[in-house]
């Protein structure tokens, strides 16, 4: 029975592996950190999002009453809002979309509201700003 001598990575012509291997590790890292880094909009109050196959809705609103309403990837109109309690209303520049002058703001989402007080549209709250 004889004796077998395990060959280092050195012997094996795969010494280059581990720096490699740091270096990978290394940039992972550092691109999580910056990716994680995210500074907080100093002017937004609120952000919500929906995304769907045919349309979107995305509409960001901010500290000076103002807010940007998009349909679709590049379809964006604006304007000024006011807030009453957990009702936001809509005054747009420009053309006006009839079917959001209202919105609602829910604990996870914004509904905006078609004639009565039914939900005929929504988008998912991303950014609330804490209350001051």
């Amino acid at each position: 029975m004889g004796y077998t001598r395990f060959r280092t990575h050195k012997e094996t012509g795969q010494a280059w592996r581990a720096p490699i291997a740091w270096i990978l590790i290394l940039c992972g890292a550092i691109s999580l950190l910056c990716y994680c880094n995210t500074e907080e909009p100093t002017d937004l109050l609120l952000a919500a999002e929906r995304e769907a196959p045919v349309g979107w809705v995305k509409v960001r609103l901010f500290r000076d009453s103002t807010f940007e309403l998009s349909l679709s990837r590049n379809s964006w109109k604006w304007g000024t809002f006011r807030m009453d309690r957990d009702t936001i209303y809509l005054d747009y520049d420009g053309t006006p979309d009839s079917l959001r002058t209202k919105a609602v703001v829910r604990t996870k989402q914004l509904c905006f509201l078609a004639g009565g007080n039914e939900c005929s549209d929504f988008a998912d709250i991303t950014y609330r700003r804490p209350a001051e």
